[in-house]
């Protein structure tokens, strides 16, 4: 998952940063490999505190649209 969120924001929001920061490229391997190595748990940081939350969020609006669709 967080794998996916990073992926989608590097190919929106953070597209214009590639051509001006430097070290781009090795700052994204850093974050990768701190999100993957287990004695990090960055993946595991990242989704309890940020993606998590947006996602239960996100299904909380889905789920109170869909069910006043129904009473409708």
């Amino acid at each position: 998952m967080i794998f996916a969120v990073f992926s989608l924001a590097e190919e929106t929001a953070l597209k214009p940063l590639e051509a001006y920061a430097p070290f781009f490229f090795a700052w994204k391997i850093v974050f990768l490999l701190w999100c993957y190595l287990p004695q990090t748990k960055g993946a595991d940081l990242l989704y309890t505190e940020v993606v998590g939350p947006q996602m239960k969020k996100l299904g909380e609006f889905v789920e109170e649209k869909l069910i006043k669709r129904k009473e409708d």
